[in-house]
């Protein structure tokens, strides 16, 4: 990328997913989503527009805030690095369905829980259940 006009965002995008061809998928795309919404940022900044201008002009003024994969991060350990409740019970995917709740959220996905003691059937019906408007 060093040398490249990093306005140019559309081409340098192209040029990093042909060179990932092989690897297509996974960590290669995220890496080059990322890459590609910063040079968006870049010029929205460099053309004094907000990225929206850049997209088409806005579609509308508000959206519903959404949770995807909904405590996947909270398994095992990683969520030690978050300094939150690990998810290990029905009651934890409870109390989280709470928390989403709580904070604003609108909707969310969840990841099939793996945890022995989480009975995947039940999942919907703990982080659901009693959340009234969360879908």
């Amino acid at each position: 990328m060093i040398g490249h006009n990093a306005l140019a965002h559309e081409r340098i995008s192209a040029e990093l997913y042909a060179r990932t061809r092989q690897a297509h998928g996974g960590m290669a795309q995220q890496a080059i989503a990322a890459i590609e919404n910063a040079l968006v940022d870049l010029k929205a900044r460099a053309l004094d527009v907000p990225v929206y201008e850049l997209l088409g002009g806005a579609v509308r003024d508000r959206l519903q805030l959404y949770w995807s994969h909904c405590g996947s991060y909270r398994l095992g350990q990683t969520s030690a690095y978050l300094d939150k409740p690990e998810i290990s019970s029905l009651g934890d995917l409870a109390n989280l369905g709470r928390e989403v709740a709580g904070l604003g959220f609108l909707g969310l996905s969840k990841p099939t829980y793996s945890c022995s003691t989480v009975n995947p059937e039940c999942t919907s019906r703990a982080l659901h259940g009693h959340q009234d408007g969360l879908n």
